[in-house]
């Protein structure tokens, strides 16, 4: 809403790590970490602070106001997930054993409430499951989306239990995402790697390591449809992937889904879905795969082979280039006007970080590079691709300063 940008860096041996906050007419401001050599590895805007988690597993509280450290907080457990809206003064913190402490931003301290890990009443016997993503219900603040590596649950903040799980099992002859043969006679759970909900509530998504994108019905917790960047209802017994077979008869391998976001045009029934990784590792040129999915049927008068349509048959699905031998890990997306939707409403651009350490931005969703000079600060400049060689070659003063000779 403010038109701001926030960069961290990492603590090297040319400096230490800083944030810096950039905005419209040259605003510029640097906000220092509190310990010595921490590194910055997520930022959020939360209301008028900015969130920061560094690798000293610390919370930074900073005011954009008076541009100082507010609070800091340093959990017992590791914390492996973060989420945060600008509407509430809440942050939400995933551990590595499986709980998530609220911190209350407002009161500058950790909040009473506590959500257990939920995982334990499917499995028992675990005792560390950490938490690898969180998303509020975009339509019901108090329906909280947790994911474990083993699947996803939903948590009632206004009923304090759980009251919903999703546990992805493949049965014996579906090819799952990555079409393996010698697993496909074998039962298994791929392990989950992101859950994020639809722009309104009426599906969830969650992505696996092996490639599968999974979509389920948040009211009974079934599976509406099972798909890959490429085949279809993987899920089932017998189902022809469109990697078996390829590469002399060995199974065509999936990346691992590193980030996924459901995006909203001006509509938020008009969607679309921004994936990263899952993509074919011989692939040279990976990319990002946008699945356009178009107006969203009426769940209260749509069949159930409606919604699998919908989501089984995208009205355009695209790859977003990048350059080749490199794969996107991580991206934001710049929405035009809203902040809300997870930040996803109505996306004008995309800035990428690349597994070689590069940074690139894309228009949305035709995913042609722009350039940064004239629209980010000056201050904020991306070297895309990395520079390599350097040369330069000495001329004499006179030759460079004199004006050029006139000529009749």
């Amino acid at each position: 809403m403010q038109g701001l940008i926030a960069a961290g860096t990492n603590d090297t041996r040319f400096g230490r790590g800083q944030i810096y906050v950039f905005g419209q007419n040259r605003v510029q401001a640097v906000f220092a970490l509190g310990r010595s050599g921490a590194s910055v590895q997520t930022l959020q805007f939360c209301a008028d602070n900015l969130l920061c988690l560094d690798n000293k597993n610390e919370l930074s509280v900073f005011s954009l106001e008076t541009r100082k450290l507010v609070r800091s907080y340093a959990p017992s457990a590791p914390v492996t997930a973060l989420y945060s809206d600008p509407a509430l003064d809440y942050v939400l913190l995933g551990t590595q054993n499986g709980e998530v402490l609220v911190y209350d931003t407002d009161r500058e301290g950790i909040a009473p409430l506590r959500v257990p890990n939920l995982w334990t009443e499917i499995n028992p016997r675990v005792r560390k499951m950490p938490v690898v993503s969180l998303a509020l219900h975009p339509r019901d603040i108090g329906s909280l989306l947790i994911g474990y590596p083993e699947g996803a649950a939903i948590y009632s903040f206004k009923q304090n239990k759980s009251i919903k799980f999703f546990q992805y099992k493949l049965p014996r002859g579906a090819p799952g995402g990555d079409a393996d043969p010698r697993s496909m006679n074998l039962e298994r759970c791929p392990k989950l790697m992101h859950a994020v909900w639809h722009p309104t509530g009426t599906f969830i998504l969650t992505g696996h390591e092996d490639g599968s994108l999974v979509f389920w019905d948040p009211r009974d917790g079934r599976v509406v449809q099972a798909r890959t960047t490429q085949d279809t209802n993987i899920d089932k017994p017998g189902a022809r992937s469109a990697g078996m077979g390829l590469g002399g008869g060995g199974p065509d391998a999936k990346e691992p889904i590193f980030k996924i976001v459901w995006c909203a045009n001006s509509d938020p029934d008009d969607t679309a879905i921004l994936i990263a990784g899952g993509s074919p590792a011989e692939m040279p040129t990976k990319g990002l795969t946008l699945l356009e999915l178009g107006r969203t049927p009426n769940y209260a008068t749509s069949s159930w082979q409606i919604l699998s349509q919908h989501l089984e048959n995208p009205k355009r699905q695209r790859i977003l280039p990048t350059p080749p031998s490199t794969e996107v890990v991580d991206f934001c997306l710049i929405p035009r006007t809203s902040p809300h939707f997870a930040g996803a409403h109505d996306p004008i651009a995309i800035l990428a970080t690349l597994d070689s350490g590069e940074l690139i931005s894309l228009s949305f969703p035709s995913g042609i590079p722009i350039t940064p000079t004239n629209q980010l600060h000056p201050s904020l400049s991306f070297v895309h691709p990395f520079v390599t060689a350097v040369n330069l070659a000495a001329i004499e003063r006179r030759r460079s300063c004199s004006p050029p000779e006139e000529t009749v």
